[in-house]
């Protein structure tokens, strides 16, 4: 038997679809517990982004983690420059999340999975941890993760505009049949 008794449930959809809605919506209704891990959320001005936080499901707290316009001391991945602080601060949280508790990463982008930045020190505890998980991986890097997590179960499903309000309950459906 392996040493892990849940797949892990990848979500993900175009830019804008509503992952980051639907992963704060199963965390609502997860009956696993804690429900721990990171979502990233947009900082808006005037309705327009301009700027990413990162908070911590455990505690609710928030902190910068990339912006649009300034210059910050990380890595800079397409039209986002991040926030070395801001990182460290989403590992952490992911670092401390019990093995048995809903574990939420969002998520895993050119930043991990080709540059062994962001939140690459959660990879190997995702990968080995028994507790159910979810997380949020850019279409184009799914098979690359799915390397990644060294035959790890992993159960995909696509986020639309159209079906994102509809997919919170099947998502809580496949992680609690998986733990």
């Amino acid at each position: 038997m392996p040493p892990y008794r849940s797949a892990i449930v990848v979500l993900t959809g175009a830019s804008g679809s509503g992952k980051t809605t639907v992963c704060l919506a199963v965390a609502t209704r997860a009956r696993h517990q804690p429900v721990e891990g990171i979502v990233t959320v947009p900082r808006l001005e005037n309705g327009a982004p301009v700027g990413l936080d990162v908070m911590c499901l455990g505690t609710g707290v928030r902190r910068p983690l990339a912006e649009l316009a300034d210059q910050t001391e990380g890595p800079v991945v397409g039209k986002w420059r991040f926030h070395v602080a801001g990182l460290e601060f989403g590992n952490r949280c992911c670092a401390v999340a019990h093995s048995d508790g809903l574990l939420v990463i969002d998520e895993f982008g050119p930043l991990e999975l080709l540059s062994s930045a962001g939140w690459i020190e959660a990879i190997g505890p995702l990968r080995d941890r028994p507790g159910p998980s979810l997380v949020v991986v850019r279409p184009s890097l799914v098979e690359t993760f799915r390397g990644r997590m060294a035959g790890r179960p992993i159960r995909t499903v696509e986020v639309t505009t159209e079906r994102r309000n509809d997919l919170p309950g099947r998502v809580v459906r496949i992680l609690e049949d998986q733990g």
